[in-house]
């Protein structure tokens, strides 16, 4: 298969004054699908020599306004050195092959001539470019994308900067930032094909950027707008350049308006609704321009779907990994060391110390190991919620309230898809604070409040759960509000609506369809908002709660489970009823043993006293399957505590503590009710591994989302 010259976009210039011939030449390039352009004379081939930049010249020799030699001379002299040059002539003789060669014309055809010769040299030529316009292709593709992975990068943070500018506009250090980073985008967009408006945007906003730095301009909340609106069309051009696609007409005239309005903040004249306009425009141009529905776009969707499924590793969690990988060569030469030593066969002591010390090493590895892995897949919440601050600026704007937001515990690394469901979740969470829960400025005033509400945004990481909490100074949930708008849109009963608690009052919030908004606008009015919020939670195995007080404000709690890639806990080995049992560690109360226990039987269900509560107890089969009783005497009892519910399991036997690789069910191995999975043992053998809120709730017939007696 011939080469594909397609991708060549120059064109090959035929010059002669014989219309037959040209016509001959001309089929026969474009049959091999390059673009051509024809002159009847030397002169019109100047033209479009100095216009066209044709990547070969074919010429004839005999013309009435200058030879083909000496159009060469002035073609090499005076417009392009280098450029391949063919003759062809019906004239040649020793003297103009000779003449042609020394001038440096690169090959004479005669006329009449053969068609596959014409094709072949011209193909050789053509081949000579192609390989050149590949190595350009790929020399400029690798540095769009290291333009797009810096600039990316550099703008990560920006609006951020931007939003702390407003906070105070005379912080050398960070106008210093912005500056840079605008200027470094600025300054690498002017080597790239197709960046012209993004240079040209952050040519202006580096403009403005400098008469602040100079001092020559205070920032006031109309310019900031307009650079919140810049930085957010700068990220847009660089996506568009990444994905190889062009700006339509809508994200251009963004553009020009984004640039129209830095030149008047230069001037100190910009509007302070001019953010907004630039924001509608770019969001609807963005929206438009996704809706391309080439076949390229969407390998370039999936392609950009897979590079999001990974996760960005810094060197020195490379460095920790080749080191630990170090280590693993060094205890497996060990253990060959073992396997190969005569001695250790005869000499019991010295295999007991050797195999401790291998035993003591591989447990540190494999701790570490995991540690690392655990590490590598998680990302700060502070980047997962940098939108937020932005977020809260825009909507109180938007709907005239003074809202101050606080975040406290952003360090907390947490799991790539936790960060992205909570993202999405906060974004609801926080603009629903806003709207729904602070009161505007004059009511606040009237309440005795100030008039800067406070949202604040706090998380942690406690007993394996990352625990998010939304809080806000607001004016509460009217739980009668909630329950009219309930029963007003037929989301439940009225019957039952007078006997329900507040918990589940405010849980009515979660229902698909729902909101108490008059009137829907761009903030809330849908009924998605809190849905959503609740779907992407439950997704994540977690649960949230509100709680709220009418006049002071409204919490929302946020529990979620820390996910393991490979699950492993601590539990303790028991056998109870014939089956083998890994009790989790944490979830422990106590352990009785048979003969210290306080047994009773309360109707078929056997009981034990527990720190002056009567628990249910029984094995596995008893408490799960409710089958019939057997003999308790003298067995012991493992006290399985979930909240402030207790159960206790009759066991045959304590084996051990276990480190338990835990395997989730599956279609092989079915889910039992009360487990979280299995684990395999040593002796090859399998042990099911308790889920103490499962197990506890099936065994007390209760919900698992339940709270229990005297919670908090």
């Amino acid at each position: 298969m011939g080469a594909d010259y397609k991708i060549i976009t120059q064109p090959i210039l035929i010059i002669d004054d014989e219309k037959e011939i040209l016509e001959v030449v001309v089929n026969m390039l474009e049959s091999l699908g390059v673009r051509t352009l024809c002159a009847g004379s030397a002169q019109e081939a100047i033209v479009l020599i100095e216009k066209e930049k044709p990547i070969l010249i074919l010429s004839d020799f005999n013309m009435p306004e200058m030879n083909g030699i000496q159009l060469y001379d002035e073609v090499v002299s005076k417009i392009f050195p280098r450029i391949p040059f063919i003759l062809i002539t019906g004239y040649a003789d020793k003297a103009i092959a000779i003449e042609s060669l020394n001038k440096g014309i690169n090959a004479i055809l005669e006329k009449p001539f053969n068609e596959n010769n014409l094709s072949s040299v011209v193909q050789n030529y053509l081949n000579k470019h192609l390989d050149a316009v590949a190595a350009e292709l790929k020399d400029l593709e690798e540095i769009l994308q290291l333009f797009v992975e810096e600039s990316t990068d550099l703008l990560s943070d920006l609006d951020q900067l931007v939003l702390r500018l407003e906070e105070t506009p005379i912080d050398v250090a960070v106008i210093d930032l912005i500056f840079r980073k605008v200027h470094s985008v600025k300054g690498g967009a002017g080597s790239i094909p197709g960046a012209k408006l993004l240079a040209e945007l952050g040519h202006e906003f580096e403009s403005c950027l400098s008469l602040i730095k100079k001092s020559e301009l205070q920032p006031n909340a109309g310019s900031i707008n307009v650079f919140l609106g810049a930085a957010d069309l700068c990220q847009k051009l660089i996506n568009l350049l990444k994905n190889k696609q062009q700006p339509e007409a809508k994200i251009e005239a963004a553009v020009q308006f984004s640039i129209a309005a830095l030149k008047d903040a230069k001037s100190g004249k910009v509007n302070p609704q001019t953010s907004t306009q630039i924001s509608q425009t770019s969001n609807s141009a963005a929206l438009s321009n996704s809706k391309l529905k080439t076949t390229a776009s969407v390998q370039q969707d999936d392609s950009a779907q897979k590079e999001e499924e990974g996760v960005w590793v810094t060197n020195e969690k490379l460095d920790a990994f080749m080191k630990l990988s170090g280590e693993l060569i060094v205890l497996k030469n060990y253990f060959q060391i073992l396997c190969d030593d005569p001695d250790l066969r005869v000499t019991s002591q010295k295999i007991d110390k050797k195999l401790n010390d291998f035993s003591y090493s591989l447990n540190k590895i494999t701790d570490t190991l995991q540690d690392q892995i655990m590490s590598v897949r998680k990302i700060t919440l502070e980047r997962t919620f940098s939108k937020l601050p932005r977020i809260v600026r825009q909507v109180s704007q938007e709907i005239g309230k003074q809202v101050k937001l606080n975040m406290k515990g952003l360090e907390l690394g947490v799991d790539k898809n936790i960060a992205k469901g909570l993202s999405a979740c906060m974004t609801h969470m926080i603009r629903n604070s806003v709207d729904h829960g602070i009161e505007t400025v004059d009511i606040r005033i009237s309440r005795g409040k100030a008039a800067e509400g406070i949202v604040t945004l706090s998380a942690i990481e406690s007993q394996g759960f990352i625990r998010i909490m939304v809080q806000d100074d607001g004016g509460g949930i009217a739980r009668d509000k909630v329950l009219a708008k309930a029963i007003e849109k037929g989301l439940i009963d009225e019957s039952r609506a007078n006997n329900l608690s507040d918990s589940e009052v405010f849980d009515l919030i979660f229902l698909p369809g729902f909101s108490t908004a008059e009137k829907v606008s761009s903030i809330s009015g849908r009924g998605v908002g809190m849905d959503v919020v609740k779907s992407a939670i439950s997704a994540l195995n977690g649960k949230i709660k509100i709680e709220s007080a009418l006049g002071v404000g409204s919490t929302f709690s946020i529990e979620i489970p820390v996910p393991k890639t490979v699950m492993v806990e601590q539990t303790v080995l028991v056998q109870s009823a014939g089956v083998k049992i890994a009790v989790p560690l944490v979830s422990i109360a106590q352990i009785d043993s048979g003969r210290d226990a306080v047994k009773t039987k309360i109707g078929k269900v056997q009981t034990s006293q527990f720190n002056g509560m009567t628990i249910q107890t029984g094995n596995y089969s008893q408490l799960m399957m409710k089958t019939a009783d057997d003999n308790q005497q003298n067995k012991t009892i493992v006290i399985i505590q979930n909240k402030n519910r207790y159960v206790g399991l009759v066991v045959d036997c304590i084996y051990d503590q276990l480190e338990a690789v835990i395997r989730p069910f599956d279609s092989v191995v079915k889910g039992l009710p009360g487990f979280k999975g299995t684990t395999v043992l040593g002796d090859d053998s399998i042990a099911y591994v308790i889920s103490p809120e499962e197990f506890v709730c099936n065994s007390l017939d209760i919900k698992q989302d339940q709270q229990p007696v005297g919670a908090a």
